[in-house]
This record gives structure tokens, sequence and C-alpha cells, in this order.
């Protein structure tokens, strides 16, 4: 393989520098003490082939840089680069912080997990899936691994210790405790944006009047383009002001009016009328862009979790009738299939703040059994993606629903449907609404604004 960069920190604290020259030692955070290091000797490492790579050591900052060469002990050339690193990383350390390939996403590690090692033998031996320190590498062809990260970016650590404290709710709550409890989180937005005037309005869908907020920017253009929203909430609570301090960033960093949708809540009203009523909601807004001050043509809908799955589905069903052309569908973290058996799934089945089981629940409760072949409940059971819209797909890397996201930007790449897709490493689900904790929200919203600008600006289209 061609050498390649890498990102690593080390831990000193817990293990010794032993087989490696050490030159200067520098303070990191949370207590940690990294050292660069050099040129170690071809007998202190048991590499098995040729492999010299050019790496940073990352504190904070990028603090150092520094290269290391390994002399093979034999002929074997199969073995990728990255294997290699970790063989490093095992001599050395107990504690990665960084580590990934520059040409793909850079992997988070979190402090100190105390995972089980696996010594260098078995890596080789079993290659195409193993764990080491909590990661997962996965073979993707003879000579090339990808890595995926198993734990989590401290602020988000963070967070997620600050509500196991404050946010509590009992083992079994009830669904009015679940529906209560998200008015607790509201605050972990961050500040709704100054910039951005809001309005309320009414619709009727075919079974009730809904409730819309309409988000505009003070300097709003005339004929300005659109983002229908559907929150998230396993369909069964939250609210679009929930999501105001989100989506007032986004219509203000991308200068859209936002319309986000507070459609009817299973249990109480399951699959097909939430569903229903986000497209009615979208078709009003279509019917009424001239009073709106959208342009008809520029009109995208979004949503996360939940409402990414209403979202994927509503651009489905606009794809067969054709009643909008839309010009985007913004789908972040959405619920895609049914499958819990997923990398991710298993990967993430507790303690991410999204658990499998309460996944399992929410479909439980939005979708009927006998509903599930319905590609408007399920979006994975599509098969045929005419004339849809182009897909900005964005996930979190530590989500139960990130294989869901990723297999959906694959099928629909594979039918020809322009896809933009970016996983945010470190990140868990929710992440949207966690900006007064974690930076990644921001980050999120401010490429989501990006990204939908540039649709109706290029003017995207399915199969172009």
């Amino acid at each position: 393989m061609q050498p390649r960069c890498v990102h690593a920190a080390f831990n000193t604290t817990t293990a010794p520098l032993a087989r490696v020259t050490a030159t200067e030692k520098l303070a990191a955070p949370d207590g940690l003490t990294c050292t660069t290091f050099v040129e170690p000797s071809a007998t202190s490492l048991d590499f098995t082939t040729n492999v010299r790579a050019d790496v940073e050591l990352i504190v904070g900052e990028l603090v150092a840089e520094f290269t290391f060469t390994a002399t093979p002990l034999s002929q074997t050339k199969l073995l990728p680069f990255l294997i290699h690193v970790y063989f490093l990383l095992r001599k050395i350390t107990v504690c990665p912080t960084w580590v990934g390939l520059v040409s793909g996403p850079v992997a988070a590690i979190a402090p100190c997990p105390n995972s089980e090692r696996i010594d260098p033998e078995t890596m080789v031996k079993n290659p195409r899936r193993f764990k080491f320190m909590g990661d997962t590498v996965t073979k993707i062809s003879p000579d090339s691994y990808t890595l995926t990260a198993m734990a989590i970016h401290p602020q988000v650590q963070a967070y997620l210790d600050y509500i196991s404290i404050h946010n509590p709710l009992p083992e079994k709550p009830t669904l009015q405790q679940s529906r209560e409890d998200v008015y607790g989180y509201i605050p972990y937005a961050g500040p709704q944006s100054q910039e951005v005037d809001v309005e309320h309005a009414y619709f009727t869908s075919p079974t009730a009047d809904l409730h819309a907020v309409i988000f505009k920017p003070k300097n709003v253009k005339p004929n300005a383009p659109a983002l229908v929203y559907f929150h998230g909430g396993g369909w069964i609570f939250s609210f679009p002001l929930r999501y105001a301090a989100s989506l007032s960033n986004i219509c203000a960093e991308s200068g859209f009016i936002v319309i986000a949708v507070n459609y009817q809540k299973a249990p109480e009203h399951p699959f097909p009328t939430p569903f229903d009523d986000c497209y009615a909601g979208l078709l009003w807004v279509a019917a009424h862009a001239a009073r709106l001050g959208i342009d008809p043509k520029k009109i995208g809908v979004g949503g996360d979790s939940a409402g990414g799955n209403l979202a994927a589905a509503v651009a489905l069903k606009a794809a067969d009738t054709a009643d909008v052309e839309l010009a985007y569908q913004m789908l972040i973290y959405p619920c895609i299939d049914t499958d819990f058996e997923t990398e991710s799934y298993k990967a993430h089945a507790t303690g991410f703040g999204l658990d499998r089981t309460g996944m399992i629940g929410a479909w439980d409760l939005y979708v009927p059994k006998v509903d599930r072949a319905n590609k408007y409940a399920v979006p994975a059971r599509a098969t045929t993606f005419t004339n849809l819209a182009p897909a900005i797909i964005a996930l979190a890397e530590h989500d139960v629903l990130r294989d869901d996201g990723a297999n959906y930007a694959a099928a629909l790449e594979k039918a020809g449907i322009d896809v933009t897709l970016k996983q945010f490493p470190g990140m868990i689900h929710g992440f949207l609404n966690h900006g007064q904790m974690v930076d990644g929200a921001y980050e999120l919203r401010t490429w989501l604004s990006a990204q939908i600008v540039d649709a109706v600006t290029r003017g995207r289209r399915a199969g172009e």
C-alpha cells in the first residue's frame, strides 16, 4: 500500500514506552501524558512487511510530526498498513486517542477503554474482522482495511454523563413520562438564532388540523428556497419547537425558509397517519409557496431519526406521484429499515443514547407488522427510485441507525440517485440537538446548510 498519514497519541501513564526512542513529553487533555517517538528498531517490532508512513501526534491541535520505519522480518506483503500501526500501538500503549487514515474519516478513540487486547498473531489469522481496544477493522479489499472506532467524543461522553444525572427516567417509563421528558432536553440544543423570525401556521391533513412552525431569515430574499422539516422522536413524542435552535441555525446559515410540521403521533395514530400528515404538509407548502415567499422549484424535505424516515418516505411518494418535484431530501441519521441485526445495531445496542430495544419498541408502536412491506412505512422496502430527489444523508458514528442510513445511501447510489453522505466521527444519535455541550452539533448544522444551498444552486436531479 502507499504510505498514509496516521493520527496518534499515546498514554504513557499505564504502559511504558518500550522498544521506541522517546523524544519530547507533551501535556495532553484529561491528564494524559503523550510522547513522540522516532525510528523504532526492526528487532523490537514484529512486523511482517515493509511499511513507512508519515505520522502526526495530535493533542487537541497538531503539536508534533514524526516518521517511523519498520524493516521487514519476512517477505509477506498482504498485511495492510493499518494493522502494522496497530502492532506498534500495542507494543507501547493502552490508550490511542486518534487513529485513522487521512484518505478516509479520521476515527475518534476515547481515553483508555478496558477492552480485551488481541495479540497481533490473532489479528493476522483473522484479518477479515477483528476488534482491538474496542475498534472494528473490516477488510474491504485484498490490501485495504477500514477502521470504525468504538468510542465516543469526550464532549459526547460528558453529555451522556450529565443527562444520566440530570434527566433520569424510570427504568420502564410510561408514554406520558417519555413525552414529558422531552421538555427537559430543549436547553441542550443551545440558543435559538437571533437572525430568524418565527411564525405559526395551521393546515389540514386528511385526519386533523395541524400546527406548523415557520422559521424565516430576517433578511429573507423573495422566492427563497425552502426546507419542509419533520422532527424525530420515534414517531411517538417531540414537537417542532424542540428543534428551534437547530432549525433557526440552518435557516439563518442557508437563507432558506424552514417549515416544521407537527404531525400526529403513534401509538394513538400509527402508520399511515404521521406519514399522511407529513405529505399533506409538503403539499400545503407547495400550494401556498407564493404566499409563503417560497420558490416552488426549490422545495426540499428533511428530518432526523423518525423524521428522517418520514422525509425519505415523503420523497418516495413525491417521486411516485409527481405532485411536487423536490430539490433534495435531507436525511439525518434516519430510521430506514427494520433489520435490528446490523453491525451498528449490535455494536451500539446500549450506552449510546438510543438503545436497540427502544428503537424496536418505537417501530412496533408506529408500524403494524402487516404494513412493514410498505415502502412509505419502511423506505428500505423500496425497489425503484425513478425521479427521486437527490439525497443528503448525515450519520452519527455511534448510532444504532448508522447502517440504516449507509445502506440506504448505497441503494440510492446503485439506482443512479445523487447522494451526498457524511458520517460524523465520535457522535451519537440525536447530536443535532446537543449544541449546548457538543460542538459537533454546530458542525452538523453548518454542513447541512451548505449541502442544501448547494442542492438548489446546482439544481441537481436524480440520475444526472
